[in-house]
Parts: structure tokens; sequence; C-alpha cells
């Protein structure tokens, strides 16, 4: 530190030596919260992977830990606003990203003293974000954030912040883990001016962060909530769903339900078992009435319900949760139908146990593909499909489906580009039935989001 003071105190802040190109870079926008965005660079994030690597490869399959390197930009446009005493400047994210698991970070600049001869005392810290870039409130009728409720900052192993200068120097901070879980680093205290001096009549310095993290953290399925229902394990209730799901009549059936789309399809159930799962089946029933509102139409003299709003496949996913708690996932472009289906026959507890388990059903869906190293266009399909069907559900439903699909699809596309091949992936990719109305504007965004993010950090397997 003494080596910075010393150089410090012999530089001179000529704001007019900032080069012209860099001046011209900076774009300054209001945003909604109050808060001021300088933008100084478009792009924001040089891609590490432009080689094909995947996101998820390092040197040592083996390892434990994973090294995180990244370039923050300090920018001296920015500490114009490091006037009065508690303002702070905060930086683009750095995303550590390691097997569709992530966590940000980013720079805080704070001003903790009074203006002295060489401006306001600031310190330098690395600040633990969150698991989002930033936070978005949920809309109406959502769940929750969209990020995974089990997820925790990790702990920070070893973390080194370091100052490199346009020029080449090199000096590192002091630095010290805190915050009771290691889950930050602390820099250090310095005067604004000295900042600027460091950059020696450019716009910016750096300001290299890297972090050791422990490679367990990265872990999707353990991010996944728990199951709220039980499947029944009843060898009797298989047995008659068995025969129910044929069309078979079993032993004291007393009410038909009759599929309303598609070909037509009876089940031949019990009131007592449909009465049990649902308190409007209950009351319909008990009332031999239509309910238009919950998709249910009586037949007149007959113990007979229309499910106007099902067919076949549908059907049989419902009649598996009334009789054995058990939860399919269904067809991609059916989870909108089948979840209003749910949220009005069920009570809303129902509704939750259905999207805990359909995420966990995709997530085991798409990383068992993963592992068997299923062809990329195919795989690509797949995880479109999924996203078509989480886009589906109630913002926040999950977000742990989303981020494992979203991250994978952003690994292949960045696999493909650097090996040249984009052109006839995408050509194979339109040759897949039904992915014409899928590839949506929202997946297509939050593909080239996070990918944006990843690619911009480099990392290496550590012992």
């Amino acid at each position: 530190m003494d080596e910075i003071n010393s150089k410090l105190n012999v530089l001179r802040i000529d704001e007019e030596n900032i080069h012209e190109h860099e001046k011209s870079k900076l774009r300054e926008f209001n945003l909604s919260d109050g808060k001021r965005l300088l933008l100084h660079d478009e792009q924001g994030y040089e891609n590490k992977f432009k080689d094909g690597r995947s996101f998820d490869y390092l040197e040592n399959t083996n390892s434990t830990n994973i090294e995180f390197n990244y370039d923050f930009k300090i920018h001296r446009d920015a500490l114009k606003n490091l006037i009065e005493q508690n303002a702070e400047i905060t930086s683009n994210p750095m995303c550590v990203y390691h097997n569709h698991v992530w966590w940000i970070y980013s720079y805080r600049i704070l001003v903790i003293g009074g203006a002295e001869e060489d401006g306001p005392i600031c310190t330098v810290d690395l600040q633990s974000v969150s698991a989002s870039s930033y936070k978005k409130e949920v809309p109406k009728g959502g769940l929750g954030s969209n990020s995974p409720a089990k997820q925790e900052a990790p702990n920070i192993l070893q973390g080194w912040l370091t100052v490199k200068t346009a020029d080449g120097e090199i000096f590192p901070i002091p630095t010290e883990l805190r915050e009771n879980g290691m889950r930050s680093v602390s820099g250090w205290a310095i005067s604004v001016n000295k900042l600027k001096g460091l950059m020696q009549g450019h716009s910016t310095i750096d300001l290299n962060c890297r972090l050791i993290i422990s490679r367990a953290y990265f872990d999707p399925v353990a991010l996944l909530p728990e199951p709220i229902f039980a499947e029944l394990v009843s060898p009797t209730a298989t047995m008659v769903l068995d025969k129910v799901v044929k069309g078979e009549k079993t032993p004291q059936w007393d009410v038909v339900l009759t599929c309303g789309e598609g070909e037509r399809k009876d089940f031949f159930v019990h009131k007592s078992v449909l009465s049990d799962a649902s308190p409007t089946l209950k009351l319909v029933m008990a009332k031999r009435m239509s309910w238009a509102g919950c998709d249910l139409l009586s037949v007149s003299h007959e113990d007979r319900f229309i499910i106007t709003s099902m067919d076949e496949e549908n059907l049989i996913l419902i009649l598996n949760f009334i009789y054995k708690r058990k939860m399919i996932l269904p067809r991609y472009n059916q989870f909108a139908k089948v979840g209003r289906f749910i949220n009005a026959n069920f009570p809303r507890e129902v509704l939750m146990g259905f999207l805990v388990q359909w995420q966990r059903l995709i997530v085991e869906d798409v990383l068992k593909a993963k592992k068997q190293n299923e062809n990329p266009v195919l795989l690509a399909a797949r995880c479109l499909r999924h996203l078509t069907s989480i886009y589906s559900t109630p913002y926040g439903a999950m977000p742990v489906a989303k981020r494992v699909c979203v991250s994978l699809m952003a690994d292949i596309l960045q696999i493909v580009d650097g090996q040249g091949a984009r052109k006839s992936f995408d050509e194979e990719l339109d040759l897949i039935p039904g992915l014409q109305t899928v590839l949506t504007q929202h997946i297509v965004l939050a593909v080239q989001k996070i990918s944006f993010f990843i690619s911009g950090v480099a990392k290496q397997s550590i012992y």
C-alpha cells in the first residue's frame, strides 16, 4: 500500500488528458428508481470461451474447487458522483457460474469520510449481491422471486482484489474475508483523487477479482424444494388406478368422467375418492351441477361429468393424482391448460404440489439427457420445449428448472458457435416439428442474457 501512496503523491489529475475515444463511449441513463446508469461499453464482457469450450469446462474434472477471475472497470466519470458522505457507486455484475448454478458479485465504492486534500475518503469492497443480477418486482399472479428460494451465497474460500492500471502496473490490495460466512471480500480505504490518479490520463483502471469457491456449491438438484405430496404406495390403489385409466369398470364405481377434447373416452371412477381429493368436485357431484368456470359439465339423468378442457392424456394425469398423489409431467404445450384445471378444482396446495414436482421432473429429465450426451440439436429442442412449459406457469414457479434449461441452451449455442457450426445447427433445429412456435422472444432474451454474463468470467479448476 505504501507503494501505491508513494506513486499517487506525485500524480496530478488532468481531465483534459483523457483519451477522446474513451470519452466518446460514455452514455448516461436515468433509471426508474432514481439511480443513474453510466454505460461505457455496449458489450461490457469479453467472451472467455470463444474457442468453443463448454461453460462447464474445467482442466481437472476431479478438482474440488473453482477459481473465478474477472476484471471490473472503475470509471473516472462514475467517481464524479462520490462527493457526499454515504454516496456510492456499484459495478456491473460478476457472475460466478458452474453446472447451471450462479451467484452475482459487484464492487462497491462508498464514501466514508469527508473531503480532505485528496478528496473524499472511500472504501472499495467486493459485495455479494444475490442469485440475480437485479431485483425485479413479482408481477400480479406471481408466486415469488424467480431465484431459487433455497440458494444462499457461496462461501468464498479465498479472495483477492488487485488494481491494474492501463500502463500495466499492478497493485495488490490487502483484503480480508468477512460476513460470518466469508461471503464477501473487504478492500481498502483510499481517496477519490488518488483513485483518479491511478488512471494516469485514461478513463478507467481495472479492479481484478479472483475468488475460490467449492465446486460442491454448484449443484442445481440441491436447490429444488422438497415434494409437498408423497405418492401413495398402496397396492390396492395401484390396481384400481390401472383399471380406471384403461377405461375398465372397477368394484363400486359410481360416476363417469368423460373427456371433452379429442376422441371420447370414459373413465369409471369413485365419487368418494374424487371428493377426498377436491372439495370442488365433492360439491359439484353432490349437487349434480355444471360449473363452467371449472370446466365441468353435468349430463342430465346420468352419473356422468364431461371435463370440457381435458383430453385423454391430460385426464389420466389428473386421475393419477386423485388416486395415488402421483404427479406426471404434461406435454410441453399443455401446461397452462392442465394448470388452470387444477387451480380451478383443487386447493391451492395441490397446484403448488404439482408445480414443485413438475419442476423436479424437468430438471431430472434435462440433466439425464445431458449426462447421456444427447445430440446437441435434440438436447436444445428438449430445453426449448421445457422452457415453453416453464413460461406458461406463474412467475417464480420454477426458478431452478428455468435456470437449468436457459443455461444449458446458452452452453449448447456457445459450443456450436465456437465450432463454426451454427448455420447447420439452426437448420437441423428448424426441422424438428413443433418448435417453430416455441422460440419466443422471452426465451431468446433469457438465453442471450445469461450467456453474456457467464462468458465474461474466466475460471479454472483448483486442487
